[in-house]
C-alpha cells in the first residue's frame, strides 16, 4: 500500500489508462513480498486509485 499511496502521489489527478494499471499490477503480483499469493489484477489497481481519488474528493469537498 504503501508504494501505491507514493505512486498515487506521484501521478496526482493525471488520466491513467488501462496499460498503467496492467503494469502496476504485474509490478506488485511478481515482487519478493507478494510471493504465495494470488495475483493482482489490473481492475483491482484500478477501484484502488479510484476510490483514492475520491477519498482524496471527499476531505477537499464538506458535505
Amino acid at each position: 500500500i504503501k508504494d501505491m499511496e507514493k505512486i498515487f502521489k506521484e501521478r496526482g489527478e493525471q488520466s491513467l489508462g488501462q496499460a498503467f494499471f496492467q503494469d502496476i499490477a504485474t509490478s506488485f503480483s511478481c515482487s519478493a513480498s507478494h510471493a504465495g499469493k494470488s495475483a493482482i489484477t489490473w481492475e483491482q489497481v484500478q477501484n484502488w486509485f479510484q476510490n483514492r481519488q475520491e477519498q482524496l474528493q471527499d476531505k477537499v469537498t464538506p458535505s
